[in-house]
């Protein structure tokens, strides 16, 4: 209708001239707007100011995206890369049929199962944020892991301030209260721990570390303010290592016999070591002192379980030198047999081989042999057949064929002979 309206005016005023008249002009103005107001100009008003709209927003988009760009750069990778395990099963099951060889490669990538203590970290260094899951961590604290597994090579899991890879030292599974020696060789501190019990290697230095605590230690370090726990290793359980003496019985058969006893659990073997080269096993033995002074007793206890060990070393404490519970006397003419011949007594009680001489100390001459413990010296010279000077002590002598384990074999000593 607006369109018609205009075409007429400008076909009647086509090539139609008059003079210039200020007042008709305007007269004419105003009766035009009353009967018909012109729309044009609010039309292109209303398109100017959608433009400018459109033109601001534009702007501020702009100025939006350039200032974010960067953020968006930064983070795009890690956005891309980071899928719930609800996503991953969804499309395992989607592409499942319909997946190329090739395909399927691409997809398992990073889903390589780690070993029971890898350490699976991801850094986001830019954002300057880490997060830290440990497998082995989340295993032991579900009650799912061995604790005879440990790391078995060295771990490079970040880097220092300088850029240098930080490297975890191997720590093989030991028993408590044994001792090694961890090196640091990275420019950051290590810390070694279990709860309460932690231990710090300095960048560059040693520690001789000795547990206190049995489980699983870690070995963890700092990256910008955050602690890495990067790999660990278990403390196993030590026998406790203890025995008891008992002196109550000194002589066995003859023998100086001293009982040691030792009790630490049915899964326990027990190895004794008497002064440095009597060797004895079982939780129960008898040790045999055979000279006065002291005697170190050393006990080795070990759970075959887990092969750890603990030893004790104790000392004992011998009066007298044993000599074959020997007297030093006789009586010739006494009619108890046991009073009036010389055998030392030790002879006629132990299942032994031997052989007992008599020597005349004036001049060296055998007066007396004999390898029977039921055949004693009576006090005649075997040379003369005659009996020896009253009160006159003569030697004897003692070879052991078949000495215990720590016995000497040679014994002696004097013998009067006293009527």
């Amino acid at each position: 209708m607006k369109e018609s309206i205009e075409n007429r005016i400008k076909e009647s005023l086509k090539d139609h001239e008059m003079p210039y008249d200020a007042t008709a002009w305007t007269s004419m103005s105003a009766r035009m707007d009353k009967t018909m107001p012109v729309q044009t100009s609010s039309n292109v008003l209303k398109w100017l100011i959608g433009g400018a709209a459109v033109v601001v927003a534009v702007g501020i988009s702009t100025l939006y995206l350039l200032n974010n760009d960067g953020a968006k750069n930064t983070k795009k990778e890690n956005t891309q890369t980071v899928k719930t395990e609800q996503e991953k099963t969804v499309e395992s099951e989607q592409n499942t049929e319909n997946s190329t060889p090739q395909q399927e490669a691409e997809q398992t990538v990073e889903t390589k199962t780690p070993d029971l203590f890898e350490q699976v970290f991801v850094a986001q260094v830019d954002n300057q944020e880490t997060t830290s899951t440990s497998l082995a961590a989340q295993l032991i604290e579900n009650g799912g892991i061995d604790i005879e597994r440990i790391v078995t090579e060295e771990t490079s899991n970040d880097v220092d301030q300088s850029g240098a890879s930080i490297k975890i030292p191997v720590v093989a599974s030991i028993c408590a209260n044994e001792s090694i020696t961890i090196e640091n060789t990275n420019q950051v501190a290590l810390t070694i721990g279990l709860n309460d019990d932690q231990y710090t290697i300095a960048a560059g230095k040693t520690l001789t570390f000795t547990p206190k605590n049995t489980g699983v230690y870690s070995v963890s370090y700092t990256v910008k303010e955050d602690i890495v726990s990067s790999s660990y290793f278990t403390v196993k359980p030590s026998p406790r290592a203890d025995f008891q003496i008992d002196l109550s019985d000194k002589y066995d058969q003859g023998v100086p016999t001293t009982l040691l006893s030792a009790t630490a659990g049915e899964d326990a073997t027990y190895s004794w070591l008497i002064n440095g080269n009597q060797a004895f096993s079982g939780n129960n033995v008898k040790a045999h002192f055979f000279s006065k002074g002291n005697h170190d007793v050393e006990l080795t206890v070990k759970n075959e379980s887990n092969g750890c060990e603990a030893l004790v070393v104790k000392s004992i404490r011998i009066d007298e030198d044993y000599n074959l519970l020997a007297t030093n006397t006789f009586t010739s003419t006494s009619t108890d047999p046991r009073k009036s011949t010389f055998m030392p007594y030790a002879l006629k009680v132990r299942n032994v081989d031997f052989k007992l001489t008599i020597i005349d100390p004036s001049n060296g001459a055998i007066v007396y042999e004999t390898s029977d413990a039921s055949e004693g010296w009576n006090g005649i010279d075997k040379r003369n057949g005659q009996l020896v000077d009253a009160q006159k002590p003569f030697v004897w002598i003692v070879r052991i064929m078949n000495p215990l384990q720590g016995e000497q074999p040679d014994y002696k000593s004097t013998v009067i002979r006293l009527n």
